[in-house]
């Protein structure tokens, strides 16, 4: 049985506080945003369900999905148009660890 659209609505909130809460830096890019997590036991398979929801319903976004060598950090690139650039910021910024978002420079949600 599918799930109604409340309940997927609060299932990708907690995914997304869940996989975005543990990023351990935020940058900037000229067309979007990148992500830096840990090389923990999951992430990877986190980043693809959220890769895996994205494609489906917002198919302007771009993904990169790197895993620097030797255990170093997963980044996840998140990419467009300059319009979809504000898209992706105010979609990220409520489930990023407040302390990354003004690192970077843009403004905490509420």
């Amino acid at each position: 049985m599918p799930l109604e659209s409340t309940e997927l609505r609060e299932r990708l909130a907690r995914d997304f506080q869940r996989i975005f809460g543990r990023a351990t830096a935020l940058r900037a890019l000229p067309d979007g945003f990148a992500l830096e997590f840990s090389n923990e036991h999951g992430t990877v398979a986190g980043l693809g369900e959220i890769i895996e929801y994205d494609r489906r319903c917002c198919p302007f976004i771009r993904h990169t999905l790197v895993h620097e060598p030797w255990d170093g950090p997963i980044r996840l690139e998140l990419t467009g148009t300059p319009d979809v650039r504000e898209f992706i910021a105010a979609e990220l910024v409520p489930f990023l660890p407040a302390e990354l978002v003004r690192a970077a420079g843009m403004q905490v949600s509420p």
